[in-house]
């Protein structure tokens, strides 16, 4: 079985690529999008291999909000984790414990990341 493929959806160009990077070293496979759309695209084509979508809660054209519902329609077993560089009070509408199990926050330290990745990845 190979790497864990993680598809990385953010619109900024330099936490996209520090993200990709930061999986990588640690052994994931990495596809990347610039924004919610693209990455729908990317999953109409790749959707059974990808394990995970890391994506930033605040894009431009499709936020990473309406990227995770055509998810949860269309992949259902696909897990999504949010990125974010805002405040706690915009992550109100979710759960305390899905605060802690599925969002992490910019800038993001590389055993954070690792760690919550590992809670729904296999190893690598």
């Amino acid at each position: 079985m190979g790497s864990p493929l993680v598809l990385v959806v953010e619109d900024d160009p330099g936490v996209r690529a520090a993200a990709s990077r930061l999986l990588s070293s640690a052994g994931y496979a990495v596809l990347d999008a610039e924004d919610g759309r693209e990455a729908l695209d990317l999953l109409r084509h790749l959707a059974p291999a990808v394990d995970l979508v890391l994506t930033d809660i605040r894009m431009p054209r499709m936020t990473g909000m309406e990227l995770a519902r055509a998810i949860a329609e269309l992949w259902p077993d696909l897990p999504v984790l949010f990125m974010t560089g805002f405040s706690e009070d915009l992550l109100g509408w979710l759960p305390e414990d899905a605060r802690r199990d599925r969002v992490i926050t910019k800038p993001f330290e590389y055993d954070d990341m690792l760690r919550l990745l590992a809670t729904w990845l296999p190893a690598t």
